[in-house]
């Protein structure tokens, strides 16, 4: 989505151009954060998921919530106040720098919902094994909902930069909540269960046979993991067929943009 972002801002002139690209390096700086978070959530949930110590993972999931709401505010106000000196390290130009320094107040806003719904999926929900939960709400959220607001923003309006970053917020806030709602409908016990599953499945064939029969587990147990009809090469099937659809969506966006120009 940054790629399409930074595409389509050149139809608005450089100085939108050079601006989304600034804001665009000092997100990709900030949003080392989020990911370092949710690094140590995954483990730490993983692990506690394998020890089957259920206040540790709820204990887990609040931290990891609190700490990435606590820093992303911390470094949203900062970037704020520094937003003169920060900018005057990318560029001299004063068309370029009021640009940047208008459109600040969106990052006020975006940047919680983003590092949080990166948190909220990267961290929590990968560690219970959501990562086909989150690569549809991801593509949906994305190019179905964010990717068009920004073609309208560019050519519709001037808002310029800001609406760029509008689109943003809305592809943060949509997704945090979406990922809100799927930890809320988890039920940590089955979860263990689930976890305890999957790790004896994936130990070898026959070892998961007391659990074969579990109403517990969510996933599709008479599925095997590898070989024929295997949950990878099924799985892989599904990657292409949606990597597909996106070429084709971004290559129509391209075309619709071209021809707008």
């Amino acid at each position: 989505m940054f790629e399409i972002a930074t595409f389509l801002s050149q139809f608005n002139g450089q100085a939108v151009l050079a601006t989304v690209v600034v804001l665009f390096q000092f997100n990709c700086c900030f949003y080392t954060v989020p990911v370092g978070i949710s690094t140590a959530t995954t483990i730490l949930i993983g692990n506690a998921l394998a020890e089957r110590n259920k206040s540790e993972v709820r204990s887990y999931m609040i931290l990891a919530t609190v700490n990435t709401l606590a820093s992303s505010t911390l470094i949203a106000v900062c970037f704020y106040f520094l937003r003169h000196p920060l900018g005057s390290l990318f560029t001299s130009s004063l068309d370029v720098l009021d640009k940047f320094t208008s459109c600040i107040w969106v990052v006020l806003i975006q940047m919680p919902f983003d590092h949080l719904q990166t948190v909220l999926s990267r961290g929590i929900l990968i560690a219970f094994g959501r990562q086909r939960f989150i690569a549809i709400s991801l593509a949906l959220v994305c190019y179905c909902i964010a990717t068009p607001l920004i073609v309208v923003f560019v050519f519709y309006t001037d808002l310029g930069p800001t609406g760029i970053l509008l689109a943003f917020v809305v592809f943060a806030v949509l997704n945090s909540i979406s990922g809100a709602v799927k930890i809320a409908t988890l039920s940590i016990d089955k979860e263990v269960e689930r976890s305890d599953w999957r790790a004896r499945e994936s130990a070898g064939p026959g070892i998961a046979d007391d659990l074969i029969g579990s109403d517990h587990c969510s996933m599709n147990e008479k599925t095997p993991l590898f070989g024929a009809r295997s949950r990878w090469e099924m799985n892989e099937r599904k990657v292409l067929i949606l990597l597909g659809s996106e070429l084709v969506f971004l290559g129509l966006m391209t075309y619709l943009s071209m021809i707008n120009f």
